[in-house]
């Protein structure tokens, strides 16, 4: 039976990549897709998540949440890796159809499908902690929260010490960090480990379907942005990481950690702060993700957005 999936995101090439896999994967039943204010604005990120159901046409589409604003964002967003519209500046255009808040959607799935829904967020934890703060007694029907976040090591990817999602909304992540669901992290330390070069683009579907044509046109905006701004040849699919722990998490290597995000406004604004001292004395609250099957993982990227490929 295919898994319930509810993915919270804000495309960002890297999650438009990844709902491209999970609107066609056999595995999954995407019940849901709500959008965070993060990688671009609240407004761009609807527009996006509209945009891109629309354009792929998947067979079953996925109910949509709106995005609303961070009220403490920095100011500083993802735009200069994805885009000014977060979509390789491709301006996909369609009217919006002012879909309910995410967090009431969070609910309704919860509801619906109570202990069966696994949360794949792939963007700032605003949405989440949102949900839970409104109806705190749906925390324990969440199957599972998967969050594509933090860092273990201490080497952030947004300023020295703190990963973007943890960073942009950093009081959401604490509470959801803190909160009383069964999760699941999967930090910088993981993903930067899982590097695509140029053959990708070879290994894409074809143009001629609706799969293809959106990433034969995104993911070459994405190599000249990690050229130009990081000095990579190599691209990272970090968010999209994520979901495939949650299609294998065979493909990983799994350890219970005890964790908690710093709010503070300064330098250290979004750190995630790992209790490794031995005998520990924080509790045990999230299981993170180690270590990767590196090429496996890859693999079973390009098998799934292949077979998304043939799909559309």
């Amino acid at each position: 039976m295919p898994r319930k999936l509810l993915i919270d995101c804000d495309p960002g090439i890297d999650d438009a990549v990844a709902l491209c896999m999970a609107m066609f994967h056999t595995e999954f039943e995407l019940i849901a897709v709500t959008g965070c204010e993060g990688a671009v604005s609240a407004k761009q990120v609807n527009r996006n998540l509209e945009s891109l159901v629309h354009l792929l046409d998947p067979p079953k589409r996925p109910r949509l949440g709106m995005a609303g604003p961070c009220e403490d964002a920095p100011p500083d967003n993802a735009k200069y890796l994805h885009g000014d519209d977060g979509l390789a500046n491709l301006s996909l255009e369609i009217d919006l159809q002012h879909p309910q808040s995410a967090d009431k959607l969070m609910a309704e799935c919860v509801r619906m499908y109570p202990n069966e829904v696994t949360f794949v967020c792939m963007g700032p934890l605003t949405n989440v902690a949102n949900f839970l703060q409104r109806q705190p007694t749906l925390a324990e029907s969440i199957d599972r929260i998967i969050i594509a976040g933090g860092t273990v090591n201490g080497i952030g990817n947004v300023t020295p010490c703190s990963e973007f999602n943890m960073h942009f909304d950093p009081v959401a992540a604490q509470a959801v960090i803190r909160s009383a669901t069964t999760k699941s992290l999967v930090p910088l330390d993981v993903t930067g480990d899982i590097r695509f070069d140029l053959n990708f683009i070879d290994a894409l579907p074809s143009s001629s379907t609706r799969v293809g044509s959106f990433l034969r046109k995104s993911l070459p905006f994405l190599f000249r942005s990690f050229r130009q701004h990081l000095a990579m040849e190599d691209i990272m699919l970090r968010d999209l990481i994520a979901l495939i722990a949650c299609l294998n998490a065979n493909l990983f290597e799994w350890e219970e950690m005890a964790v908690d995000v710093e709010t503070s406004k300064g330098m250290t604004r979004g750190m995630t702060i790992f209790d490794q001292r031995y005998p520990s004395e924080w509790k045990k609250n999230i299981e993170v993700a180690v270590a990767a099957e590196s090429s496996l993982v890859k693999e079973t990227i390009i098998d799934g957005l292949r077979w998304a490929g043939q799909q559309s």
